[in-house]
């Protein structure tokens, strides 16, 4: 009989045991999976903010180029004839515009198509193309010049909507719940 009572006594000990152990297990699992979203979600965050840095970087790139070849457009409508810089700026100036579209690509893949960010971007990104396309025309006018100089002074209010759209991504920061949130 005592050792009847034994065996039982060890018996509850071990459930006793198992049981304990088992929802230690499965709290650790819990902790470990939220932190496993948490961590992925701001390395996506991360990802994400450096791809709306480098589109940034890229796009006033663009804009810059464009102001340079503007002044070698300019210079030809007052002299007659193109400089030596005229060629090399009008190429720099078109691989930057078109540049900017692998970042609209990957916004879109990151945030979904018809999100307002890549969608803003798009918008940036043709004010740059319709600036180009009047400073290219041939033979270049002062037409041209107000034209492109006004697709180029639109192109800075899109910037602004794109930067004021990507902030508050740029500016996530974890939430107690393991979410990212924008300041605010």
């Amino acid at each position: 009989m005592l050792a009847g009572a034994a065996i039982f006594a060890a018996a509850v000990a071990a459930w006793t045991a198992n049981r304990r152990i088992d929802k230690q297990l499965s709290a650790e699992s819990e902790r470990l999976t939220e932190q496993l979203k948490h961590d992925r979600l701001m390395r996506e965050a991360e990802e994400l903010r450096r791809i709306m840095d480098e589109a940034a970087q890229t796009g006033t790139k663009a804009g810059t180029s464009i102001h340079e070849f503007r002044q070698q457009v300019r210079h030809r409508v007052s002299s007659g004839s193109a400089s030596a810089f005229y060629l090399p700026r009008l190429e720099e100036a078109k691989q930057s515009v078109q540049s900017l579209q692998s970042f609209v690509e990957r916004l879109e893949l990151r945030l979904g198509k018809g999100h307002q960010v890549p969608d803003l971007m798009i918008e940036w990104q043709a004010e740059l193309e319709r600036a180009l396309e009047s400073f290219e025309s041939e033979p270049p006018t002062k037409e041209n010049l107000k034209e492109g100089s006004k697709y180029l002074s639109d192109s800075a209010q899109r910037y602004i909507e794109f930067m004021d759209a990507a902030r508050p991504f740029v500016q996530m920061k974890p939430t107690t719940a393991g979410g990212p949130r924008p300041d605010g």
